[in-house]
């Protein structure tokens, strides 16, 4: 493995990555096509485990089937917002939508998510997609699915998403 890198070029490949998205995202709403450039360019600076590998940014743990996150970039009035998650094995999420766009990406481990389509019997699952490293999701705000993490160890993400967290209205409450 490399040497973790500085603070300075995490900065530098973080500002360059978001300001990419910035060109690619333009001034219209975001379609799946350009969210497919934007999960491009996140998967490109996820690979980098000089920037955000454990030995780069370690993140505190909570204990067993627990996250933990830290804050990357955001935008100044919350448009873009970046941050990096660790989740342990055995984590899972309900099935939410986070009311905004959202492009994940692996950095290391595996992270299973099951995406789903509101149908008018209730959720019905449409595809499973395995996150690992070098792999990314693009989803639209209205997108639902849930996260799992098997393990064995742990999964860190890369999560951009079009609204900084709080600000979005996520939806928990879907069955």
């Amino acid at each position: 493995m490399s040497e973790p890198a500085t603070l300075e070029e995490r900065t530098s490949a973080v500002l360059a990555t978001m300001a990419q998205v910035t060109r690619i995202l333009g001034r219209e709403p975001p379609t799946r096509q350009t969210l497919l450039a934007v999960r491009r360019a996140l998967e490109t600076l996820a690979a980098r485990l000089d920037l955000f590998g454990e030995e780069a940014v370690p993140l505190p743990r909570r204990g067993s089937a627990s996250a933990a996150r830290t804050a990357v970039y955001e935008e100044p009035g919350g448009r873009l917002s970046l941050s990096l998650t660790a989740l342990d094995p055995g984590t899972e999420t309900r099935p939410h939508a986070h009311g905004t766009w959202a492009a994940i990406a692996a950095i290391e481990g595996k992270a299973v998510n099951r995406l789903y389509h509101q149908g008018p019997r209730g959720l019905e699952l449409l595809d499973v997609v395995v996150l690992g490293p070098g792999h990314g999701l693009a989803l639209m705000p209205e997108d639902i699915h849930a996260v799992s993490v098997p393990g064995p160890g742990p999964a860190r993400l890369l999560q951009l998403y079009g609204l900084a967290l709080g600000r979005a209205p996520r939806r928990d409450e879907i069955r």
